[in-house]
């Protein structure tokens, strides 16, 4: 369980916010540099709080992925070569994204998840939090993102940020989780629908329209982000979730205000909450 004396939060950068998800490695550094610049004011103004920050691909693995035709078993020459492509291109965008954090004022140590995960037919089944845990304990942000990693089944798979959020939270249980994209939050049916202002854990609301995008996308679209987060409350009903936009400047700060409710709300139903 956590043994920080601190909350915990969760935070991701989308792919679709922090790229250009359309042209091939292309980053959105103006995006970049205001998210920077208002999560250092905010962890400098919250100090009772720890981070875990994740990034998604976007077009630094996405559209590569796609190329290279990687549908989750990679397995042979042709997809290891993509997949090593892949993890080539995340890890530049890391990089990039770590020199803002830091050039923002931000104590940052970027962690890649293919150093120590497993997965076993597409699903993460084992990666170290050590470092993460002595990141947090020494006030710094662990930089995580989705990777390509050794499967026990098909060679390598590609996990996603959110994935690696549900096991972490396992060891590593966040207070809250921000997911921040360019869409406002979920909608009924993409890219049309009606806001959905909030879902809980026992929802039977219709997810198949949710999961269209577009733009490349291989790890399940804003489907997989509802299904993972209700997941993670299901185990952890105290655990609040927010999809939001933080496209503009101002909105991730906006969306960290406790009494600020942007986006889509995920949580426990009948749970004591706070949001």
């Amino acid at each position: 369980m956590n043994t920080i004396p601190k909350q915990l939060y969760y935070i991701k950068f989308g792919g679709s916010l922090i790229t250009n998800k359309h042209k091939e490695c292309t980053a959105n550094l103006d995006i970049i540099d205001h998210l920077s610049s208002e999560l250092a004011v905010y962890v400098n103004n919250n100090s009772c709080q720890n981070i875990i920050l994740g990034h998604g691909a976007g077009s630094f693995g996405h559209i590569q992925a796609i190329k290279h035709q990687l549908s989750g078993k990679i397995n042979n020459q042709s997809a290891w070569n993509g997949a090593l492509e892949v993890a080539k291109a995340v890890s530049s965008l890391t990089r990039l994204l770590e020199s803002y954090l830091i050039q923002a004022g931000l104590k940052v140590v970027s962690y890649h998840p293919s150093s120590t995960a497993q997965c076993d037919s597409g699903r993460l089944i084992h990666m170290s939090t050590s470092p993460i845990l002595t990141a947090l304990k020494q006030n710094a942000i662990s930089l995580i993102h989705g990777d390509i990693c050794y499967d026990k089944k098909y060679g390598a798979s590609i996990i996603s940020t959110e994935e690696i959020f549900k096991y972490l939270s396992v060891s590593l249980p966040p207070d809250k989780i921000y997911l921040a994209g360019i869409d406002q939050g979920v909608y009924s049916s993409y890219p049309n629908g009606t806001l959905i202002q909030s879902i809980s854990t026992t929802d039977n609301i219709s997810l198949n329209n949710i999961s269209e995008s577009t733009s490349p996308d291989i790890t399940g679209g804003m489907q997989s982000k509802v299904k993972y987060m209700q997941n993670i409350i299901k185990r952890n009903p105290s655990i609040s979730a927010h999809i939001f936009s933080a496209k503009l400047p101002g909105e991730l700060t906006s969306a960290l205000d406790p009494q600020q409710n942007p986006g889509t709300l995920i949580y426990q139903q009948n749970s004591m909450r706070i949001t």
